[in-house]
């Protein structure tokens, strides 16, 4: 690949993530607005309150997701195939089993706090839990660490455009 095919392609990946991240922005200003209407002032606070206290839990698998890349890009870099399968294989069951660690910790945790430390009204503990399981998926981050590095950012903007957060205004 020439000096000028690269920048191009640099360039055309950048325009997809920012027309992605601009697309995001768009519909999540859009969404925030038309949820606070729905719920209400009362419910959409503990709507962010229960989703920021699950989306912390979200650096584990953002952590992993750019070790995954990095594994990735090494394998693909010397062009060993066997290793990128390996690496795949591992990186697949240890997420599974991170997926299933963090799923049940937030369901522990998120719903002790919610019931015990939240000051939510009696009739409003149930609208408190429902966020919790809702917003665990946001907790899943594997197809942007499988295919990230081999096949370009465009390929993982255009994967990743119908990604939605259930839980806050912001894409993460």
């Amino acid at each position: 690949m020439n000096r000028v095919e690269s920048d191009r392609r640099i360039a055309r990946n950048t325009l997809f993530l920012y027309v992605r991240m601009a697309f995001v922005l768009l519909i999540s200003l859009y969404t925030t607005r038309t949820v606070l209407q729905v719920l209400g002032i009362e419910d959409y606070g503990i709507y962010n309150v229960v989703c920021g206290f699950v989306s912390m839990f979200t650096i584990f698998t953002v952590a992993f997701s750019f070790s995954i890349t990095r594994f990735y890009n090494e394998a693909i870099g010397q062009g060993d195939s066997e290793r990128l399968s390996a690496a795949c294989s591992t990186a697949f069951f240890i997420q599974c089993i991170l997926a299933f660690l963090v799923v049940a910790t937030v369901e522990a945790a998120g719903l002790w706090y919610v019931s015990s430390r939240m000051v939510i009204p009696p009739d409003r503990l149930g609208d408190g839990h429902f966020p919790v399981f809702c917003s665990l998926d946001g907790n899943c981050d594997c197809p942007g660490a499988f295919f990230s590095p081999h096949h370009g950012e465009g390929a993982h903007g255009l994967l990743c455009f119908g990604e939605r957060r259930q839980c806050g205004s912001e894409p993460y």
